[in-house]
């Protein structure tokens, strides 16, 4: 069961050399970088379920609203994963804590077997 979750996990880039090259945001290893992508999403789906709750008007945009939209406020949204996921990768390799969730997972999934 443990072992569906990610049923195809990356080998460590550094023995797959040509695949090194994609590293560009310079990650600690794949699997600390798919750890911070989901954090990452997850921060974001509660901010934009709490956005809600706090009454932020969130619709439908015509046309013409969304050529209004400043570039700055575009390249804002494309430049914030990227900043957020390279800064939830380091605190999670810095911290160990992506050390300490591994043993976690690997001895839920003993466990569960």
């Amino acid at each position: 069961m443990c072992q569906n979750i990610l049923p195809s996990s990356p080998p460590p880039l550094p023995r797959i050399s040509r695949l090194g090259v994609l590293n560009i945001m310079h990650l600690a290893t794949p699997h600390s970088a798919i750890l911070s992508a989901v954090i990452f999403n997850a921060l974001i789906i509660i901010t934009l379920i709490l956005s809600l709750y706090a009454g932020v008007p969130i619709g439908r945009l015509e046309l013409s609203d969304c050529c209004a939209i400043p570039a700055d406020a575009m390249a804002g949204g494309l430049i914030a994963p990227f900043a957020g996921i390279k800064l939830i990768d380091m605190l999670l390799v810095g911290l160990h804590l992506f050390e300490k969730l591994s043993l976690m997972w690997v001895a839920h999934c003993r466990w569960a077997t």
